[in-house]
């Protein structure tokens, strides 16, 4: 009987494995065709980043890495989440969620809980994505000045 179970359980566990396996793959591809590659994403960052444009193509993802990971932009981050949690922490667990919102239809629900979510939510979205993002473009300028400074002209 133990042998019979066995001969059973190890093609499920084979067919859990491959589709874990399967749906990885369509996950990475999914998130490739949002993403692009790495090279993808530098030459985007470069049309906002005019200094990045004077990097070779190749050399624009190390640097975009190298200014992403650095300690200002990661540390802006941690400090924007947790003094957004410090203020508006109390607020978010306060509104009400599913059948507690006021309004009789679902859309007027609905709209209820954008108004609830608008002041503690959204707005601070905004500087929690935009700071980092200001501080990050202005460290890969530091970073390409430093490795590929601008070539003077002669007269």
């Amino acid at each position: 009987m133990k042998e019979r179970m066995s001969i059973i359980q190890e093609p499920l566990i084979i067919l859990y494995f491959k589709a874990v396996r399967l749906k990885d793959k369509l996950m990475n591809k999914m998130f490739k065709k949002i993403l692009g590659d790495k090279y993808t994403r530098a030459n985007n960052i470069a049309k906002s980043v005019r200094s990045l444009q004077r990097v070779p193509e190749k050399e624009r993802p190390r640097i975009v890495k190298k200014a992403v990971l650095n300690v200002y932009v990661i540390g802006s981050i941690i400090i924007l989440i947790s003094l957004w949690l410090y203020f508006f922490g109390n607020e978010i667990m306060a509104i009400p969620i599913g059948n507690n919102l006021e309004g009789e239809t679902f859309r007027s629900r609905r709209a209820n809980l954008y108004l609830h979510l608008l002041v503690p939510v959204f707005i601070p979205v905004i500087f929690i994505f935009g700071i980092p993002l200001l501080i990050r473009n202005y460290i890969i300028k530091r970073i390409v000045d430093k490795e590929f400074p601008k070539e003077r002209r002669r007269m």
